[in-house]
């Protein structure tokens, strides 16, 4: 049932104007989406004040009062009706921005990737390795264009491996930092395509993918991309099921309006 259907659906069964199955159907509904029935008591709450209201003008009016009491009594269903829409926007709003997604701002360093022997004086690095190294460098000291370049050439001479992986990882977090999305989107779908050995490189890539995603509001593609990151069951699980709940539920709202 969509959001602008249940609100009326709502509104006729505070009035009594549907019937017992259209009721039950009703509830069920409200037992998927439970953040409805704060609704439900708004509509509730000002049906009483209405009806307590038209008591006592009834009675007013019967003993022949002044007339000044059903001018009183119009504005009284007037500032009902005003707080319904009051209770309306206030939910709604309320409503969409609990659904809010807040990507990374930007990403942390020391997910620059390196070769795992770096720190290792005994290690005899190859030519791959000192590339890879040498743009690690490079990122960590603000050098994003040269970074860039050692990663490209990198990339171009050698095929595939784990060490193309992290240079294709390394790109897309100076391209995010960057705030050019596209271009890191393009990079970590590229660490995800060259490793099939590292599940944390995987799952590193995923989790930015799905941010990348978020920042130029592709929320579908974002989604996936998380929930391959919740799937896996690793460094980022909690993370990634905050945020997939997020996505599910903004989706959820957009495929409805």
């Amino acid at each position: 049932m969509q959001e602008k259907e249940l609100i009326k659906k709502l509104d006729a069964y505070v009035k009594g104007k549907l019937s017992s199955a259209e009721v039950d159907e009703l509830w069920v509904e409200l037992l998927k989406k439970p953040e409805y029935l704060s609704y439900l008591d708004t509509l509730t709450n000002v049906k009483a004040i209405i009806e307590s209201k038209a008591k006592v003008s009834h009675l007013v009016t019967s003993k022949k009062k002044p007339s000044f009491w059903k001018k009183f009594n119009r504005q009284i269903l007037v500032a009902a009706s005003v707080l319904i829409v009051i209770g309306i926007v206030g939910f709604l709003t309320l409503h969409h921005r609990n659904t809010t997604i807040k990507a990374i701002p930007k990403i942390s360093n020391s997910e620059f990737e390196s070769v795992n022997s770096y720190r290792s004086a005994d290690h005899k690095l190859s030519e791959i390795d000192k590339m890879l190294n040498r743009g690690y460098q490079e990122s960590l000291n603000g050098k994003n264009d040269e970074a860039l370049l050692t990663y490209k050439k990198l990339i171009q001479k050698y095929d595939t491996g784990l060490t193309i992986s992290k240079a294709y990882l390394n790109m897309g977090i100076i391209h995010y930092n960057s705030d050019a999305y596209h271009k890191a989107i393009n990079n970590f779908n590229s660490v995800i395509v060259s490793t099939n050995q590292n599940n944390i490189i995987k799952e590193k890539a995923y989790w930015y993918l799905g941010n990348a995603f978020i920042q130029v509001k592709e929320f579908k593609e974002a989604q996936k991309a998380v929930k391959k990151v919740f799937d896996m069951k690793g460094i980022y699980r909690k993370r990634s099921e905050d945020l997939l709940k997020k996505l599910d539920e903004k989706l959820d709202i957009t495929f409805k309006e």
